[in-house]
Parts: structure tokens; C-alpha cells; sequence
């Protein structure tokens, strides 16, 4: 007999700018995660990536254009650990995890030993032209490990994105 699991991480927002770099304005935008239906019994199944991008622009009110040093953090979801994130569903949990890399080794984390990080150089603001927007993209990896017994359904998780700038 198959059972069907979905699972679905969910990813939402946050924006914690800093002081040093107050005449740019970033952003991050992030796309859900779907692994797809979850197969208990192939440990070489169950992954799935996302992208994380973040954009920065210079305020075009000060416009001499900026070196943006940014670090991006994902959270625990429901479960609070970063080390031990769950897919739920009613009592049900599905366990998986994030990581920096496709060898799914380095966990994605919020705190400064398992961030990811990047610089972007924000050009400057042009008259009558505008403020180009620079963006660079980052690629999570889910990985759900096989073995576990859990009830059809649709799972589900949502990651807090936090880009500190």
C-alpha cells in the first residue's frame, strides 16, 4: 500500500538592517520548497532546493553607491532547532533539514557559525536613470531522511529568512 506525503517548507521574511550600511536598502525574496511526495523506503530520495535572493539598491536620495556585507539566516521553524526542523501535520511530525550545500553536511542555521554570507556592490544612483537593483542568489537544500513513519497528508513548516545587513 502507498501512502501519499506532501511536504512543503514554507519560507517567510525578516529584514534586520544594520547601522554601517544605512544608504542602502536591501531585500531578500524566497521561494517555498517542495519536496514532493515523501518516500520512506529510498534514502536517495526526498530532496528538494530553493533560492534565496538578496537585492540591494542605493537610497536615491544619497546615491555614491555602497559595498553591502550581508549574512542570511533561517530559523527552526515549529520545532525552534535549527538541527532538528519539522514538517508537520496534525500530531504528526516529518523531520528534515536545510543546508548551505548540495552535500546536505552544513546546516543552514541563525546563528554566525552556520549562516551564509555575501557582499554585493551597489552602484551608484544615476539622475534621471534611477537606482539599479543588484541581487545575488543563494540555494538551500532540503533533504528529508527516509525511515520515518508518519501519516498521509500535506505537511508543512515555515522558515523565518533573516538578512542582517
Amino acid at each position: 500500500m502507498s501512502t501519499l506525503i506532501r511536504a512543503i517548507g514554507l519560507l517567510s521574511i525578516v529584514f534586520v538592517p544594520g547601522l554601517a550600511q544605512a544608504f542602502a536598502t536591501c531585500g531578500v525574496s524566497a521561494l517555498a520548497l517542495n519536496f514532493g511526495n515523501y518516500d520512506h523506503l529510498n534514502p536517495f530520495a526526498n530532496f528538494s532546493q530553493t533560492t534565496i535572493t538578496v537585492s540591494c539598491q542605493e537610497n536615491a536620495l544619497i546615491g555614491l553607491g555602497d559595498t553591502v556585507i550581508y549574512t542570511i539566516g533561517l530559523d527552526g521553524g515549529s520545532s525552534g532547532d535549527t538541527s532538528n526542523r519539522a514538517l508537520s501535520q496534525g500530531g504528526d511530525n516529518l523531520h528534515y533539514n536545510l543546508y548551505s550545500e548540495p552535500t546536505h553536511t552544513l546546516v543552514w542555521g541563525d546563528d554566525s557559525g552556520n549562516q551564509v554570507g555575501g557582499v554585493l556592490a551597489v552602484p551608484l544612483c544615476v539622475l534621471g536613470l534611477g537606482c539599479a537593483v543588484v541581487s545575488a542568489p543563494h540555494t538551500a537544500y532540503g533533504r528529508i531522511p527516509a525511515g520515518q513513519s508518519v501519516s498521509p497528508g500535506s505537511y508543512s513548516d515555515t522558515i523565518t529568512v533573516t538578512v542582517t545587513y
